[in-house]
């Protein structure tokens, strides 16, 4: 999300499309601007008729909502009437770095913890990469998911087996049933 939120890969078990999706994004993207009420409520749009136990989003941002039509309150109340718990990571450091400008001070870390008590999720702070790794690995801990049914195409390929047994027989019918015969100059 930025000025405008927007869908960016449906929700799908598809892993390796939603990385790519993921790597083909870039910052600035969506617009100059935040707009973390709009994206939760396009959020929320998405999940409220999938039906399962635990509907979870995941907010990660830097800034503090500056645009929009809905107000990340009034989203995060829509999200708990849905029944969707929303864990929000506030992302950058509460000091500059040195040849880095990666503070947080546009981070609004009160609406963030309020979008969570809200919908009954967290508040997380995250100041680099290995702190936010820690983040996910928690939330996969406290969402732990398991897939009952869940059916998945083979990784192998196993048509070769039955194409050579048919080609196989093909050719030993080709030879006894006398339609292949060969003489010594080769002619048929």
């Amino acid at each position: 999300f930025g000025t405008q939120a927007y869908l960016q890969t449906p929700l799908t078990l598809d892993h390796p499309n939603v990385l790519a999706r993921i790597q083909d994004a870039s910052i600035g993207l969506a617009g100059q601007t935040t707009s973390i009420g709009d994206a939760i409520g396009l959020a929320v749009k998405r999940m409220k008729n999938v039906s399962s136990k635990g509907r979870v989003l995941i907010l990660l941002t830097d800034g503090a909502n500056n645009s929009g039509i809905l107000t990340p309150l009034k989203a995060a109340n829509i999200a708990a009437s849905h029944h969707i718990k929303i864990y929000t990571i506030g992302l950058g450091r509460t000091e500059t770095l040195a040849l880095r400008n990666n503070t947080s001070d546009d981070l609004d870390e009160d609406t963030l913890k309020a979008i969570a008590r809200i919908t009954h999720g967290h508040y997380f702070k995250a100041t680099d990469v290995d702190s936010l790794v820690r983040i996910y690995n928690t939330i996969g801990q406290l969402e732990h998911v398991t897939f009952s049914g869940l059916k998945l195409r083979p990784q192998k390929d196993y048509y070769i087996w039955p194409l050579m047994g048919a080609l196989g027989l093909m050719a030993i019918w080709l030879i006894t049933s006398g339609n292949l015969s060969f003489n010594k100059k080769g002619n048929r």
